[in-house]
Parts: C-alpha cells; sequence; structure tokens
C-alpha cells in the first residue's frame, strides 16, 4: 500500500509522541512523508499543489492513501490544492477533536472528499465533537496515542522526588492540575512542579524516571493525554484522575495507575510512599500495559488495519 503522509517533521519536536506515530507504519506499507522539514518538500520547491507532488513523487499514479492530521493543530502541513482532485483514500487524523469539529475543518473535509476521520479520543462518540464529524456521514476510526517504549522506559535511577506534578498549567485546560498544586504545596513531600523546571523528550523521560510519584490530570475534556502512556511506560507510579475511554486502553485504577482528587491527592501520597511494595507492583503493572497495548509499533499495525478495510 502507498500511502503520502502530509505533515511537518516531528522528529525534534518537544512531544517525542507524533515522530514515533507517524513513522510507525512504515514497516508495512511504502511510505512517503512530505512536508515543512523533509528534504523532498524542500526539493519540490515547498508544492502544496498536490497533483504536482504527486506526479513528481509517483510518476502520477495516485496513492492508495493520502493521510493528513491536527487540521487546527501543530500536525497541520497547511491546506493543499487540487487534493479534490485526487482518486484515492483521503484521511484525516484529528488530535483535539475540539479544535477540528469547526466549520473551517468541516468544509475543508467535505470540499477535499476526505472519507476517513481517526479520532485520538472518544471511542463512544459521545462528545459534542464527535456528535458533529458523525454529521458529516464519514467512518470515524479510533486511534488512540502510543509512546515509545525505549525512550519511555524504567531507568533505574535515583529518585529526587516524592511526587511530581507534570503537564501544562494552564487553568482553563487543566483545571486539576492547579488543584493538585495548591494542595500540595507546602507539604512535607520533595514536590516538583513545572514552575521549578519544564522537561522535553530525554528529559522529561529522566524527570519521570526521577519521581517516585507523577501526578497529572485528563484536562477539562477528560481525554487520555500523553502523560498517562509516558508515566507508566516509564514504570513511574501514576497518579491521575479517570479519563475517558480509560477501558478501552486498560488503563485500570488500583492495577496499573492510581485515580486521585483534590480531596484526597496528599493522603494517596502518603499511603502509597509509606507502601513501597504496592506502589511498585501498580508502576510494575502500567509498564507491562504499556507494552502489551500502546507501542508505537502496535499502533502502527493496527491503523494499517483500519486502512486496509477503507481502501
Amino acid at each position: 500500500m502507498k500511502i503520502l503522509y502530509l505533515t511537518p517533521n516531528f522528529s525534534n519536536f518537544f512531544a517525542a509522541t507524533y515522530d514515533g506515530m507517524i513513522n510507525s507504519i512504515d514497516p508495512y506499507c511504502d511510505l512517503t512523508l512530505y512536508g515543512p522539514g523533509y528534504k523532498i518538500f524542500d526539493d519540490l520547491g515547498f508544492s502544496r499543489d498536490i497533483s504536482y507532488v504527486i506526479k513528481c513523487i509517483y510518476n502520477g499514479e495516485n496513492p492508495d492513501v493520502i493521510l493528513m492530521w491536527d487540521k487546527e493543530g501543530s500536525g497541520w502541513a497547511d491546506d493543499f490544492t487540487n487534493l479534490e482532485n485526487q482518486d484515492c483514500l483521503k484521511v484525516l487524523w484529528s488530535v483535539d477533536i475540539h479544535n477540528d469539529a469547526v466549520p473551517k475543518t468541516l468544509d475543508y473535509i467535505k470540499k477535499n472528499g476526505i472519507k476517513l476521520i481517526l479520532i485520538t479520543y472518544d471511542k463512544n462518540q459521545i462528545t459534542d465533537s464527535s456528535k458533529i464529524f458523525k454529521t458529516l456521514g464519514i467512518p470515524i476510526e479510533f486511534y488512540p496515542f502510543s509512546v515509545d517504549t525505549e525512550l519511555f522506559k524504567p531507568m533505574n535511577l535515583e529518585k529526587k522526588y516524592d511526587v511530581s506534578l507534570i503537564g501544562n498549567m494552564s487553568s482553563s485546560y487543566y483545571p486539576l492540575r492547579n488543584e493538585f498544586h495548591k494542595k500540595m504545596l507546602g507539604s512535607d513531600f520533595k514536590y516538583h512542579h513545572p514552575e521549578m523546571g519544564i522537561y522535553v523528550r530525554d528529559e522529561f523521560a529522566r524527570h519521570i524516571n526521577e519521581s517516585k510519584i507523577c501526578v497529572t490530570c485528563s484536562s477539562s475534556y477528560k481525554y487520555l493525554v500523553q502523560k498517562y502512556y509516558e508515566v507508566t511506560s516509564c514504570g513511574t507510579l501514576l497518579m491521575a484522575d479517570l479519563p475517558m475511554d480509560a477501558e478501552y486502553q486498560h488503563f485500570i485504577p488500583g492495577h496499573n495507575f492510581v485515580e486521585v482528587s483534590p480531596s484526597n491527592i496528599l493522603s494517596k501520597v502518603k499511603y502509597y510512599l509509606e507502601n513501597e511494595d504496592e506502589a511498585k507492583r501498580i508502576a510494575d503493572n502500567g509498564r507491562k500495559t504499556i507494552l502489551q497495548y500502546h507501542t508505537h509499533d502496535i499502533r502502527g499495525r493496527e491503523l494499517m488495519e483500519i486502512l486496509k478495510r477503507y481502501v
């Protein structure tokens, strides 16, 4: 299967997830990555005329799939012309679905004949965003995050912190993180929070490993965000609220992470710091869950199975 993936080059992006997911299908298809940051994009004069791009790459023959992602987010390679004239399966991966379920994106989908939408969140399609996508009358498939298990892995480092709060602290998107932060400030724990330092990629994985417990939240949208995968992949104990899709993604409170709220965060941290064997059991189960269900290779194979149903 020939797949033309329209995307900026995310190999050095602060969030490591995207590049791994983009490249995860490479072993299973004939993949071409085209967009800002790739040599072929430069060689073709930064062209966004998809007819010209296809003519140059495929000698005029159509690929089987044109895949693009994050229309209103950082993954968009820009609007391409002549996309509506291409006779192949056109797919949009919507990461933050609330950003893409807007008239501008809906018009783009209809105008260009996109026939499949991949959504990172909301498998049951119960959110307002998914309901808006459903009005288009085209298939919607669940395509959640995966994680680089060689980057985010147990490192057996000295634990500098009892508990670290991780992630963006925007109060509108992450109100629970701010509530957790208020509770833990002034506690007796060795506590690290984003105002003390922000880490990305390798340094972020190392910071997770230097923490006995990492605390985060699912956002105001209740999304199963990347932090859930990254912390558990490191074999560090994750404390967070229960997000949507948890049951489908095998995140089970008390088994591979600890469900917390602002009212019990301090008592939960204290309990698991005092009960190291139980904390290790849950953290180890987190790593096992990631290896069983959420590696990039697994997600790449899952995506190929989805695409094969529609090509």
